[in-house]
């Protein structure tokens, strides 16, 4: 945490390294079960992805699916279904149909279409 702060008060707060280490606060509050905190500074993490990187940056597309997996753990699937429409969508355009991640992001869709009982939607991804 200390080293996240400091990095965000010493780059300012849409330096790519700050962004980064809030990210990876994130993602360890995460694994750790600390949801609520872990919502929050994701949230957090992404505006500055998208302020300060833009839309299509990995930064962006890796803590908006991280994201999305929280709440759809928590069970805001709408709000989960609308980041992973997002990130498959930034995925498909930057890395194009076949790439690793846009399969990873269209797999994590499907799943949470299934999860949501939207099968007919889920079998073409």
């Amino acid at each position: 945490r200390n080293v996240a702060l400091r990095c965000d008060a010493e780059l300012g707060a849409l330096h790519e390294d700050a962004l980064d280490s809030i990210g990876y606060l994130a993602y360890f509050l995460d694994c750790r079960g600390e949801a609520d905190q872990a919502e929050f500074i994701y949230r957090r993490a992404l505006r500055g992805y998208e302020a300060g990187m833009g839309e299509l940056h990995d930064g962006t597309l890796r803590n908006a699916h991280n994201l999305a997996a929280l709440l759809q753990a928590k069970g805001a699937l709408e709000e989960s279904e609308h980041l992973c429409v997002k990130v498959l969508a930034g995925c498909e355009s930057k890395f194009g149909a076949d790439h690793f991640r846009t399969i990873v992001s269209a797999n994590s869709l499907a799943h949470l279409r299934k999860a949501m009982g939207s099968l007919d939607e889920a079998r073409p991804l």
